[in-house]
């Protein structure tokens, strides 16, 4: 009872806040329809519909504060301060007053003229899923112009892809994105200066790569495309003045096949969703050294460790990777190699502490691609539902994946011969694996439910596809007595 009037209060608050800044607004209506009947009078009957969806949803947010906003995007907006959601509703309103003022009509572009821009704010691993799409559309429309806006984390990634025209690099300011890491967070003004920039490039599309979020929504409105084409859009309370294409996001399919699927809404056809990423010389040289340096040579198999993820309830427990690795070793003779980012330095030291046999780890240690010329050079990828899976199916490594609270449909990749997903049975109820300030109520319940000895016995499978057996090597305490 108590935190429903606290509730009612917080609405009632906000809505008082939202008031004090109508005195801004609706000046700032009346100009835009000034402006917009000045530059065109034949759009004078486009404005009563226009004018009454921003009255309509002012009015929501006098009665109800930012509610509205909040239950549109509730898994990822709980976490966030309220500043943060507040700064893009501002943005989202300026530019609603923006898009009144402008009478263009968005007409069909000249041949071969067609600008697109492809939206991409995640982490790297899901952005490599977007690839084959891209590949696609350059493929389909050489001609077009692509440029990709990208979040912090996919700089790297996308200024190595060969089908795009330009990286623009975007740093929203929600923590799901920036992780609390300050550096190049912009003011508000230098957001909104940003995404001016890009509304002068006159885009002819947009292309949604992922669920349309709160910062999706903005861009959209911000560079007021002709059409966009992503999933559907949840958020009805602005008035579309791009058309749009969409189809219902889905988490029962893999996500290079879903982007991929999207294309057949901008007039293209969807073409192979297979992932791939691009190794130089000096990489590869790096990692076929570091294979040596571990005795992996001849039929010696290397498998390469990732345990850890993106959000602590995705991670399989320490000691089951340490009794799989030491099985391998002791059965294959394989050499273990640990791989992950600098905050999993001291995840993968534990293991190697729990191992009988002696394994390398590399976490922290190698840069992005590094890691990845690592895994292209192993016979065999473990790990958690994170970007290290994603670079080994992209570089044709053999994976084992575990999967607990997040879909394996969507972010494993198709079982085959060289791929298998072993997932819990049993999901734990509440989790939001998507945003790293979120915790597990349950102890990571489900991925504690996945068998050692069963991953192990996929393990011992797939390497036996690709070496043979070999002598096992001595363990750490067995070299300590030589």
């Amino acid at each position: 009872m108590g935190r429903k009037i606290l509730a009612v209060a917080f609405r009632r608050i906000e809505g008082l806040f939202f008031a004090g800044g109508l005195m801004g607004l609706l000046p700032g209506l009346l100009v835009a329809v000034i402006i917009r009947l000045a530059r065109d009078r034949s759009a004078a009957k486009d404005l009563p519909g226009i004018v009454a969806v921003s009255l309509r949803r002012w009015a929501r947010f006098l009665a109800q504060g930012l509610s509205p906003i909040r239950e549109t995007w509730w898994l990822s907006l709980q976490y966030e301060p309220r500043r943060h959601v507040w700064r893009y509703v501002f943005l989202l309103e300026f530019f609603d007053l923006l898009n009144i003022a402008d009478a263009r009509r968005g007409e069909a572009p000249q041949s071969g003229g067609t600008r697109l821009l492809v939206l991409k704010i995640a982490h790297v691993g899901d952005a490599l899923h977007m690839v084959p799409a891209l590949r696609e559309m350059n493929k389909q429309r050489p001609s077009w112009t692509l440029d990709l806006l990208v979040g912090p984390w996919c700089e790297a990634l996308a200024r190595k892809i060969p089908y795009i025209d330009r990286a623009v690099l975007y740093r929203p300011h929600l923590l799901l994105f920036s992780r609390r890491h300050r550096r190049g967070a912009m003011s508000v003004w230098s957001e909104a200066r940003q995404m001016l920039d890009l509304r002068r490039q006159r885009y002819d599309w947009i292309f949604s790569t992922s669920i349309t979020s709160l910062i999706e929504v903005c861009l959209i409105h911000a560079v007021r495309p002709r059409a966009w084409a992503g999933a559907s859009n949840p958020l009805s309370l602005y008035y579309a003045f791009s058309e749009e294409r969409t189809q219902p996001y889905t988490t029962r399919q893999y996500e290079a096949q879903r982007i991929m699927n999207l294309l057949p809404l901008m007039g293209l056809a969807a073409g192979s969703a297979e992932l791939e990423y691009w190794l130089n010389d000096e990489d590869c040289r790096f990692a076929r050294t570091i294979r040596r340096e571990c005795g992996a040579e001849g039929d010696v198999p290397l498998v390469a460790v990732a345990p850890g993820a993106g959000w602590p309830g995705k991670i399989w427990p320490e000691e089951s990777f340490a009794a799989v690795a030491d099985q391998l070793a002791e059965t294959r003779g394989a050499r273990v190699l640990l791989l992950g980012a600098p905050d999993e330095a001291l995840l993968g030291e534990r293991i190697c502490r729990a191992m009988r046999f002696p394994a390398l780890n590399l976490c922290g240690k190698t840069t992005l691609d590094q890691m990845a010329a690592l895994l292209a050079e192993a016979d065999l990828f473990l790990g958690n539902d994170s970007a290290p899976l994603h670079f080994a199916v992209a570089l044709g490594t053999p994976t084992i994946s575990l999967f607990g609270p997040t879909s394996r449909f969507q972010w494993g990749p198709p079982e085959s011969q060289r791929h298998r997903v072993l997932a819990a049975v049993e999901l734990c109820p509440g989790c939001n694996p998507f945003h790293f300030l979120s915790s597990c109520d349950h102890d990571r319940r489900c991925m504690r439910s996945l068998s050692w000895k069963a991953v192990a016995q996929e393990a011992d499978i797939l390497l036996g596809r690709c070496r043979h057996p070999k002598a096992p090597f001595p363990t750490q305490a067995e070299r300590h007595d030589e």
